[in-house]
């Protein structure tokens, strides 16, 4: 197959983060409709996939929070796996150096 017939499939990840890449205002409304959604559903690993992508999205981000929170680049993404469920305070530092403030409320 030459050049001319190659195909570029891209996964729709990539294809969100070229997106915010190019569009910052995008990428903020995102930031702010990722909390919106979290606060209606609860659904944690929507929100941390989430926010895996905002690290992607953002150039740096991933080696400021490793900077500010003392964790390295693979624990961030560790944290971020629907696997891990990581402790609060740990997450807490996580999402204060991308930005975010966990307000609780008594209800």
């Amino acid at each position: 197959m030459n050049k001319k017939n190659k195909i570029k499939i891209y996964d729709f990840d990539e294809v969100i983060i070229k997106d915010f890449k190019e569009n910052p205002a995008l990428l903020k409304e995102f930031k702010v409709s990722i909390v919106k959604d979290y606060k209606k559903d609860k659904d944690l690993r929507a929100f941390k996939e989430n926010l895996k992508l905002i690290i992607k999205a953002e150039r740096g981000l991933a080696t400021k929070i490793s900077r500010q929170t003392k964790i390295d680049r693979a624990g961030i993404y560790k944290i971020l796996s629907s696997e891990v469920m990581p402790r609060y305070d740990t997450f807490e530092k996580l999402l204060s150096a991308m930005g975010y403030n966990i307000n609780i409320q008594i209800a």
